[in-house]
């Protein structure tokens, strides 16, 4: 998308009230055998996202984009 922006400047917007076609998370690649590896960065990342830790730094960073989603939290969980 931005480099149809780039040669084709302000010709794509976003349309009101309609949801992503998708959403997608990110994800880490990791060596055939290394279960323990891939745990304990899952093990971080979660504890990350429930102390709040990767919203400050998506805020630090992401301020004033709309690429990022924030994770609800199951505590916060809206209804």
């Amino acid at each position: 998308m931005r480099e149809f922006e780039k040669s084709n400047p302000n010709k794509i917007r976003p349309v009101a009230n309609v949801p992503p076609v998708n959403v997608w998370g990110n994800s880490i690649a990791f060596g055939k055998h290394e279960e323990p590896l891939v745990n304990a960065i899952n093990t971080a990342t979660q504890e990350m996202i429930y102390s709040g830790e990767i919203e400050m730094i998506l805020k630090k960073y992401a301020e004033g984009t709309k690429e990022f989603y924030q994770v609800v939290l199951p505590y916060k969980a809206e209804k």
